[in-house]
């Protein structure tokens, strides 16, 4: 039971049984209106599914298409992720309607940020990417192309590589860089 009352997603004292039937047959694309929360999430059959916190606030179209789980916004393809619900928890979800056509993918290119590591090195959907040494420390903008990686620093363009994976960009965020010296908190020599 969450915090207002409800139980998987519904309303107090009514069944998820006694929601009306999507239509269609079971395991054609659907699709719902959901309204991203603050922490990147989603709720989806009586859950919290995380889609990514540079949604957070959207409104957003949640198409499922058996195993692939759409976010769409305006007929335009934001992110493809694996759907995590079962058969029978897409149809207890409330608000679904029949899909309508597949998304279109962006016009632009994806584009994320990475730190460049203390070796000259950047990761992006599983691949490798060496940019130099002279860039350790630094945030470098990486834009996904048909086939390549193109690196740019400011507005200059810093290495463009051949994509190897076929992986999607899982992870948008920069990580904060680590504290330099840690100072340890088990010292021998404090006496009391």
């Amino acid at each position: 039971m969450s915090c207002c009352g409800a139980t998987n997603g519904g309303v107090r004292g009514v069944s998820s049984s006694s929601w009306p039937p999507i239509g269609g047959e079971p395991g054609d694309p659907i699709e719902v209106d959901r309204l991203v929360n603050a922490c990147g999430q989603i709720g989806l059959a009586g859950r919290q599914h995380p889609i990514g916190y540079h949604f957070a606030g959207r409104r957003v179209t949640v198409r499922l298409d058996g195993a692939l789980l759409q976010l769409v916004d305006n007929g335009v393809l934001l992110r493809n992720l694996p759907n995590p619900l079962t058969t029978a928890e897409v149809a207890r979800i409330r608000d679904a309607r029949p899909a309508g056509p597949a998304p279109q993918p962006g016009p632009e290119p994806v584009r994320v940020d990475r730190r460049v590591s203390s070796r000259g090195a950047i990761v992006v959907a599983g691949q490798r990417i060496h940019v130099g040494i002279a860039y350790a420390g630094r945030t470098l903008t990486v834009e996904a192309a048909d086939n390549t990686w193109r690196v740019y620093d400011g507005d200059g363009l810093v290495a463009e590589v051949g994509r190897t994976t076929t992986k999607p960009i899982a992870r948008y965020k920069v990580r904060k860089p680590e504290p330099s010296g840690r100072a340890s908190t088990n010292r021998a020599d404090v006496t009391a």
